[in-house]
């Protein structure tokens, strides 16, 4: 949870240097200012506990019942918590390719940029810095 209002808190702070709502109404810098991030922590840990919550039954129902009826509930369950869990890391892998593709499209971009405003501008072909 300390992560969670953490990652939530930035934001907010950035929100809040910004000076954005200043001229706003009263109602929404309440509401953007404080209240929202309270809802979104609280939907946000709300939904964590509450899936923690649904896994945890699942396994108790699934061993009660192979103890009590026989059977191989729990290991189908963990297969497919495993497959479900397979196809989350692939869908992490193509995110972040994707990320990375945008990254060099981005530098690119800088890079274009500069070379057209910035007269002193000199691309060179390294990353790394010449000592």
């Amino acid at each position: 949870m300390n992560t969670l209002w953490s990652d939530l808190a930035k934001p907010r702070r950035d929100l809040v240097d910004s000076k954005a709502l200043d001229s706003a109404p009263f109602l929404s810098r309440l509401w953007y200012l404080h209240l929202f991030w309270i809802c979104s922590f609280l939907k946000s840990s709300t939904r964590i506990c509450v899936t923690r919550l649904i896994r945890i039954t699942t396994e108790h129902y699934c061993r009660l019942a192979d103890r009590i009826f026989g059977g191989a509930r729990y290991n189908q369950y963990l297969e497919k918590q495993q497959k479900e869990c397979e196809r989350l890391q692939e869908k992490v892998g193509e995110m972040k390719q994707q990320q990375q593709e945008r990254a060099e499209r981005r530098f690119e971009r800088e890079m274009t940029y500069q070379a057209l405003t910035n007269p002193h501008f000199v691309a060179t072909n390294h990353t790394q810095q010449d000592r």
